[in-house]
């Protein structure tokens, strides 16, 4: 069973009133959905983070001048180009 901790805040009464009704139509306790709401949110939020990391990277390659090589390439700089591959 996973570790809870407690955590009380103040939720504007429309938002409050939308969660309980909305936990009653999928049949779960307000607590769960609003346990998967925060975790859905938290996970945007890092793959939004993952995104933003990932552009400043590519900039930072591209500024300083690197250059991609296709798969191709890098197969055959590997010596690997005549490799089978069997599914």
């Amino acid at each position: 069973m996973e570790k809870t901790s407690r955590i009380n805040f103040n939720l504007p009464s429309n938002i409050h009133i939308c969660l309980k009704k909305c936990a009653i139509d999928q049949g779960m306790s307000v607590t769960e959905l609003a346990t998967i709401a925060i975790r859905e949110k938290l996970e945007a939020l890092e793959y939004e983070q993952d995104c933003r990391d990932a552009k400043a990277a590519h900039e930072r390659f591209v500024k300083n001048g690197s250059k991609t090589i296709s798969h191709e390439e890098m197969m055959k700089r590997l010596g690997w180009d005549d490799v089978d591959v069997q599914d």
